[in-house]
C-alpha cells in the first residue's frame, strides 16, 4: 500500500469556537499553549508523513501565515480553500487529492489526539486485503453516554465483529440505543479509499460520518473498524470542550506534552519569563516571555499564553488566555477565557464565564489605538 494522503479538515464556518475563531481557523486553537495544528503534525510524524494537505476557510487564507509556525521542520503544508465549499468534508478531500492515487488519511483540525499512526496504516492495509474500502478509528470516550439536549449522544457510534469488520453504524444515536456490544465511538480519524468515494451513490455526499459511512454500513460494504488502544482523541473545537481539554492536560488528566520547564509540581514555565517571583497557585501554565508583576496572583487552573503581561494585584484564576494579552493592575479574572490580544485594563473585574474575542479592549478610558501595541506584539509574534 502506497503511503496515504493527508488531509487536515478546518474549512468550516467554526461557529461552535467563536468568538475565537473570528480571527484563525479552529485548527490555530492552542491546547496548552501549543496549536492544535502543530499538535495533529508531530502526532503523524512518526509514521513518515511530511505532506500534508490543510482545508481552510477562504476568510481564513488571509491568516495563513499563522500557520507557518505551527508546521514542524521537513513538513511540507499545502494549505487551500475549497473551491465548492457547499461540497463539505468529502468534497474537500476530493479536491485535495484529485492528483494524488492512494488512501488518505483524514483528520479534523478540532481534534486533540494521541494515536498510534504507524499502527493505525497497518491495520488498514490487513483490512485492505480483505476489501476494506475505509478504516475507522475508534475508541470508549467517557461522555459516549452523556445526551445532548436533543437526548442523542455527541458521537457517531458502531459496532464491529470478530475481524474488525463494522457491523452497525449509526452518527448520533439517541443515548438509551448505546447497548453493550453497540458502544464504540468514531475517533474522527479514519482511511479512506478512493472507490469509496468516488462510488456513484456517493458524488453528493458532503459528510463522510452521515453520508458514507453510515450508508455504506448499512448496505453491507466492507468499512473496517481499528481499536484506538491506548491513544485518545478529544473533540476541541467548541468552547466548553476546549476549556475542558486545556485544564485536564494542566491537571495531567490528559497524557499530552506541556511546554515550558516544570519549575514546581504542576508548574510549567517557558522561555524567557522570569518566575522567581510568581505568586502561583498550581496547576498553571506560563508561555514564552511572559511578564507578571511580583505582587499578582496566579491560579489555579491557568493558562497564559505567550507574552502575555500581568499587572501588579492582579488576580487571575481558572482562566485561560491566548498570546499577546494585557492584564492591568488590580484587575481580576476567574473562569474566564479570553483570546490573542486583548486588554482588561486597571481595576476591570470581568464576571464570570467571560469569552472575549481576539482585540477586545475592557474598560479604557479611550478608544484603543492598537499601532501603539503593534511593535511589542509583533517583535514577540
Amino acid at each position: 500500500m502506497t503511503t496515504p494522503n493527508v488531509v487536515i479538515l478546518s474549512a468550516g464556518r467554526g461557529f461552535r469556537m467563536y468568538p475565537f475563531t473570528v480571527d484563525r481557523p479552529v485548527t490555530l486553537c492552542t491546547v496548552a499553549n501549543v496549536p492544535l495544528l502543530q499538535s495533529l503534525l508531530r502526532q503523524i510524524e512518526p509514521a513518515g508523513f511530511h505532506q500534508v494537505f490543510l482545508a481552510l476557510p477562504a476568510r481564513a487564507m488571509g491568516m495563513k501565515n499563522l500557520a507557518l509556525p505551527a508546521v514542524p521542520h521537513g513538513f511540507h503544508l499545502e494549505v487551500f480553500s475549497p473551491k465548492a465549499p457547499a461540497l463539505g468534508q468529502v468534497g474537500n478531500v476530493r479536491e485535495a487529492t484529485s492528483h494524488n492515487d492512494g488512501p488518505t488519511l483524514v483528520l479534523y483540525g478540532d481534534s486533540f489526539l494521541s494515536v498510534d499512526f504507524l499502527r493505525l496504516i497497518e491495520c488498514h492495509q490487513e483490512n485492505r486485503s480483505k476489501g476494506a474500502l475505509a478504516t475507522i478509528l475508534y475508541h470508549r470516550p467517557p461522555d459516549l453516554r452523556v445526551p445532548e439536549k436533543d437526548g442523542r449522544t455527541y458521537h457517531g457510534v458502531m459496532s464491529v465483529d470478530q475481524n474488525r469488520c463494522i457491523s452497525r453504524f449509526v452518527e448520533k444515536p439517541k443515548v438509551e440505543e448505546i447497548l453493550p456490544g453497540f458502544d464504540l465511538a468514531n475517533a474522527a480519524v479514519f482511511i479512506v479509499e478512493n472507490e469509496l468515494m468516488n462510488r456513484a451513490e456517493f458524488q453528493a455526499a458532503k459528510n463522510f460520518s452521515f453520508d458514507i459511512f453510515e450508508p455504506s454500513v448499512r448496505a453491507g460494504l466492507p468499512i473496517y473498524g481499528c481499536d484506538i488502544g491506548s491513544g485518545f482523541r478529544f473533540d476541541a473545537g467548541g468552547i466548553a470542550r476546549w476549556q475542558e481539554v486545556n485544564i485536564k492536560v494542566i491537571r495531567r488528566e490528559i497524557n499530552a506534552p506541556i511546554p515550558g520547564t516544570e519549575i514546581l509540581p504542576s508548574v510549567w514555565v517557558g522561555a524567557e519569563t522570569d518566575a522567581r517571583s510568581l505568586q502561583i497557585e498550581p496547576p498553571v501554565l506560563v508561555g514564552d516571555r511572559v511578564q507578571v508583576a511580583a505582587t499578582a496572583r496566579i491560579g489555579p487552573e491557568v493558562i497564559l499564553g505567550n507574552c502575555c503581561r500581568i499587572g501588579d494585584g492582579a488576580v487571575v484564576r481558572n482562566s485561560i488566555m491566548m498570546d499577546n494579552c494585557w492584564v492591568g493592575a488590580g484587575a481580576r479574572l476567574d473562569h474566564c477565557l479570553v483570546g490573542p490580544h486583548c486588554k482588561i485594563n486597571n481595576g476591570v473585574e470581568l464576571p464570570r464565564f467571560t469569552v472575549l474575542g481576539a482585540y477586545a479592549v475592557v474598560g479604557s478610558d479611550a478608544w484603543p489605538v492598537w499601532a501603539e501595541e503593534k511593535e511589542y506584539q509583533y517583535e514577540h509574534e
